[in-house]
């Protein structure tokens, strides 16, 4: 997991976690790890922008973490949707068309 960020403009990155994830890759286990990384880096109330593939787990896990109100002003998106659908919607289990 990487942070990115901006200090008197000049763009930063940081590695904040290369953890092993065992057990189910569920969007509620994917967000409980997250969840448990940010508060690890006293920055759970920081995040503006969460960055992840249109998977439909990734995608409730944005969903999991946007209910545990992270920021008041985070924009949580995934890479392929600015709103993205309800994650109990089985066409997400449907590939989607190659945006290009």
């Amino acid at each position: 997991m990487t942070a990115h960020t901006f200090v008197d403009c000049v763009p930063d990155t940081f590695l904040l976690a290369f953890d092993s994830f065992t057990g189910s890759h569920t969007g509620i286990t994917i967000a409980e790890k997250i969840g448990l990384i940010l508060a690890r880096h006293g920055m759970k109330n920081k995040v503006s922008a969460i960055v992840c593939d249109n998977a439909s787990n990734m995608r409730k896990a944005v969903e999991v973490l946007a209910d545990m109100k992270l920021g008041e002003t985070a924009a949580l998106v995934s890479t392929n949707t600015v709103n993205p659908e309800p994650v109990d919607d089985d066409t997400l289990w449907e590939d989607l068309p190659v945006r290009g």
